[in-house]
């Protein structure tokens, strides 16, 4: 619960800022493909995690439905909050080993912001990271990835026709 009130809190702070600072933008939107890294594509033997995830917390309800090409990872996420802002919108990124790095374009009480997002996938299962973030315009990022515990919340893969059209 403690790590959904920090993302709403966070949500809230990045709604009410500014218009976007295009040099954080272009630094941690990019999905360009890392050639130096050492992932492997579905063809390379890495999992296919394409598919959706969810997870629901009391009456809280957290989706991703994703997309694979290669190592670039595109989709739609929705966070469902009972009695609280919702926020839903796109995410594109790519993979770094067992890590998936997006960027997360939503609109939350009429404003459109972007979130960095890392998870890792193992099992069926994306464990969400956090650490500390910094906001600039309507950008939040993380200050130092190197420093992301995976002890978020976990989004189990569920058959896509299980989700409500509105989640797709």
């Amino acid at each position: 619960m403690q790590k959904l009130i920090a993302f709403l809190s966070i949500t809230l702070v990045v709604g009410c800022l500014s218009a976007p600072d295009k040099k954080i933008i272009e630094k941690t939107i990019n999905p360009a493909v890392d050639t130096a890294s050492n992932v492997k594509s579905p063809g390379d033997g890495f999992t296919n995690i394409a598919g959706c995830y969810m997870q629901v917390l009391k009456r809280d309800t957290f989706t991703a439905s994703l997309q694979q090409t290669e190592r670039l990872i595109t989709g739609r996420l929705s966070f469902d909050n009972y009695e609280k802002d919702a926020s839903s919108g796109t995410v594109s990124g790519k993979i770094q080993g067992d890590v998936i790095k997006l960027n997360y374009v939503f609109a939350s009480e009429g404003t459109t912001s972007v979130m960095e997002l890392y998870f890792r996938y193992k099992d069926g299962i994306l464990t969400r990271g956090s650490g500390e973030m910094n906001t600039r315009g309507d950008t939040a990022y993380f200050l130092n990835p190197a420093l992301i515990k995976y002890d978020g919340g976990e989004l189990k893969k569920v058959s896509c026709e299980t989700l409500a059209d509105k989640y797709k």
